[in-house]
């Protein structure tokens, strides 16, 4: 298994995190300065999350 960090999850990190993960060959990663768009992500998808300060 691969594994991706994606820093912003916005629209379009958001998006490749989610097909990234439903391909089940990556181990994903996202950071974002924004906690509540990080919580978002995170209940849509299980990835790994952190804040970038």
């Amino acid at each position: 298994m691969n594994q991706v960090t994606i820093l912003g999850a916005g629209q379009i990190g958001s998006v490749i995190a989610k097909l990234l993960h439903h391909s089940g060959d990556y181990a994903v990663q996202v950071g974002d300065m924004d906690v509540q768009v990080l919580d978002r992500l995170s209940v849509s998808v299980p990835v790994n999350t952190f804040v970038i300060f």
